[in-house]
């Protein structure tokens, strides 16, 4: 979890999900949100935001899920559901600081 949205908070969570994962990652899915892509904000891709960048360098594939598609949005909230269910429910915290993604993975490893 981070305090923020950026695209800095979301290259550090890929950088960590990939140095921490015993298993290759190939493809990756996310919202359009601007922490993700510049593709709503620019009309060319020479402008590549870090986690887009970091992405490339490491030959992974990102689907963003279609603009204004509620069927989408459905399937992502019953992921948080189940995550919630299987993995957050087995935490107790009460804040940002006392989460981190170590304990996250050592308690779902």
């Amino acid at each position: 979890m981070y305090d923020e949205h950026s695209t800095y908070s979301s290259e550090d969570f890929i950088k960590k999900l990939l140095k921490t994962f015993p298993f290759p990652s190939r493809e990756i899915q996310t919202d359009n949100g601007s922490e993700f892509a510049t593709a709503l904000l620019t009309k060319g891709k020479q402008h590549k935001m870090l986690f887009e960048a970091l992405l490339e360098n490491h030959d992974l594939i990102c689907h963003r899920v279609r603009v204004v598609t509620p069927r989408h949005n459905g399937k992502v909230e019953r992921q948080h559901r189940e995550d919630g269910k299987q993995l957050y429910s087995k935490l107790r915290m009460y804040s940002l600081y006392q989460f981190s993604f170590k304990r996250l993975i050592t308690s779902i490893v």
